[in-house]
C-alpha cells in the first residue's frame, strides 16, 4: 500500500511540474499562470513566445499616450473591412476600433512603452468581464475603480500592482476617450467596438480566447518584431495590418527597422497604416492635426530592402490623394525611381540578410 501512495505522490509531482513549465516565462504574458489554458489548447500559441525589447530610458517627451491623439480613424475603414489577419500597431484603443473593422483574427499591441502594455492588460480585464458595449464604457468610470483593482489582483498576481499603477494613471484620459469615442462615431453611423454590440463581441472574444498578446516592442529593436513575424508564420497567420500610428516621425529608417519590415509575413491584402502631424498635406473632417496614409505593406517591404528612402517624410513625398479628403496613398515602387542607392539593412539573429518572403509562398 506504501508503495502505491509513494508512486501516486511521483506522479503527482511530474504532472504539476510538466504543467507549469507549459508556458514559456515572457513578459508580454503576464496574466496569472493559474489562469492560463493548458499551451496546446491554443492554435496560435507560438506568439505567446515573442520576447520583449528592452526598455527605453525614457518614453517620447516623457509622456504615456494613454489614448490616441488622433480623430478619423474612420478614413481607413473601407480600405481594411474584413481584411482579416494579423493586426499589428502601436498605441491603445485605437486597435481595437481597427480590428473590429478588420475582422483581425490576432491582435499584437506592440509599444516600447510599458505603462502601455499594462493598460491593455487592464483592456483585457475589462473586455472579459463586460458582457456588452455600455458596461465595458462603464469599467473605467471612478466608481469602479476598487472592482478593477480586485480583478486585477485576481488575474495578474505578482504583476498586478504595476499595472494597477498604469491604470490609475491612465484610467480618467482612457473614460474620456472612450466616451468621446462613442458619442462620435454614433453621429457618424459607423459601427465600432464602442458602438456596436456585434463588434464588442468579435473584440471580447478575441481576449477571452487567447488572441490577444500585448508587448513591449521596438520598431527598430532586435526582439519583438522577428519574434512576431517568425511567431505568425508559425502560426499560418499573414500580417495583414500593420499600424505605426506617427512612431516613424521619431527615428530614421534604421537598418534595424527595414530588416524589422522586411521579415513580416505581408501578402497581397496587407497594407501599413501611418499618420503625420502637418500642416502640408489635407486633413481630415474631425483631426485638425493628423494626415493619413496607407501603402502596400509589400510594397513598403520593397521599400526597406531596395531604397536608400531616409525616413517617413521622404516617404511621404511619393503619395497620391484618395477620394477622402486627409488619406492619401502611396502606389510607387523602388523601380519607378531612378536616382537612388541600396540601403544599409541589418541582418538576422544567425547572421543571414533578410529577404521578402510573402506570406503562403
Amino acid at each position: 500500500m506504501a508503495k502505491k501512495y509513494l508512486l501516486l505522490l511521483i506522479m503527482i509531482f511530474f504532472s504539476c511540474s510538466l504543467q507549469q513549465n507549459t508556458l514559456p516565462e515572457n513578459v508580454s504574458q503576464k496574466r496569472n499562470s493559474s489562469k492560463q489554458e493548458p499551451q496546446n489548447a491554443n492554435p496560435y500559441r507560438a506568439l505567446q513566445s515573442i520576447r520583449a525589447d528592452p526598455e527605453p530610458a525614457d518614453t517620447v517627451r516623457g509622456s504615456h499616450y494613454w489614448t490616441s491623439n488622433e480623430y478619423a480613424h474612420w478614413v481607413w475603414k473601407t480600405r481594411i473591412e474584413n481584411i482579416g489577419g494579423a493586426l499589428m500597431g502601436v498605441g491603445t484603443d485605437q486597435l481595437y476600433l481597427l480590428a473590429g473593422w478588420a475582422q483581425s483574427q490576432v491582435i499584437i499591441p506592440l509599444d516600447f512603452d510599458v505603462e502601455i502594455i499594462n493598460i491593455h492588460f487592464v483592456y483585457g480585464i475589462a473586455f472579459e468581464r463586460a458582457q456588452n458595449t455600455s458596461e465595458f464604457r462603464a469599467m473605467w468610470a471612478e466608481e469602479n475603480v476598487p472592482m478593477m483593482e480586485e480583478w486585477i489582483r485576481t488575474e495578474y498576481g505578482e504583476q498586478a500592482d504595476e499595472i494597477i499603477f498604469s491604470f490609475i494613471r491612465g484610467r480618467s484620459s482612457i473614460s474620456h476617450r472612450l466616451r468621446r469615442e462613442s458619442e462620435k462615431y454614433e453621429e457618424l453611423n459607423i459601427p465600432t467596438f464602442l458602438t456596436d454590440q456585434e463588434q464588442y463581441n468579435y473584440i471580447r472574444n478575441l481576449w477571452i480566447n487567447g488572441q490577444v498578446f500585448p508587448v513591449r516592442g521596438d520598431l527598430t529593436a532586435d526582439l519583438a518584431m522577428t519574434d512576431s513575424a517568425t511567431a505568425l508564420r508559425i502560426s499560418n497567420v499573414p500580417l495583414r495590418i500593420l499600424y505605426l500610428s506617427n512612431a516613424e516621425v521619431y527615428f530614421d529608417y534604421l537598418p534595424t527597422f527595414r530588416r524589422n519590415i522586411i521579415v513580416q509575413p505581408f501578402d497581397q491584402q496587407s497594407v501599413v497604416l501611418r499618420t503625420r502631424h502637418t500642416s502640408r498635406f489635407t486633413n481630415p473632417e474631425g483631426d485638425i492635426d493628423y494626415h493619413y496614409n496607407i501603402q502596400p505593406a509589400l510594397s513598403f517591404a520593397h521599400w526597406m530592402l531596395e531604397h536608400d528612402v531616409p525616413n517617413m517624410w521622404r516617404m511621404l513625398r511619393r503619395n497620391d490623394p484618395t477620394e477622402i479628403v486627409g488619406l492619401s496613398h502611396i502606389t510607387e515602387m523602388p523601380a519607378d525611381d531612378d536616382d537612388y542607392d541600396p540601403p544599409s539593412v541589418a541582418t538576422l539573429a544567425d547572421g543571414t540578410m533578410p529577404t521578402i518572403r510573402p506570406f503562403g509562398l
